[in-house]
């Protein structure tokens, strides 16, 4: 129930919606067309990539709601293995 809580309500933060994002697609790549779109770039004014993406699941943020992260973290770990399984 929590799951659809947080899917219908209100994004506060743009971390979130990278989030939302990156569930929607279940691509990092895909993720970080949406961050580019969105005009956003890193601190130090570079472009983000999909490795910043990955990071921001991996690390996490205070401004990350928990469920979304949660959802995203088992997403990415599935894709992990995925990717493992047919290449290793």
């Amino acid at each position: 129930m929590a799951r659809i809580e947080v899917l219908t309500s209100d994004i506060p933060a743009f971390e979130d919606e990278i989030i939302l994002k990156y569930i929607e697609t279940r691509s990092t790549i895909k993720a970080t067309e949406y961050v580019k779109s969105k005009g956003v770039r890193s601190e130090i004014g570079t472009v983000n990539s999909s490795s910043d993406v990955s990071s921001l699941i991996k690390e996490g943020s205070d401004k990350i709601n928990v469920v979304l992260l949660r959802m995203a973290t088992e997403i990415f770990d599935g894709n992990k293995k995925s990717v493992n399984r047919r290449y290793n």
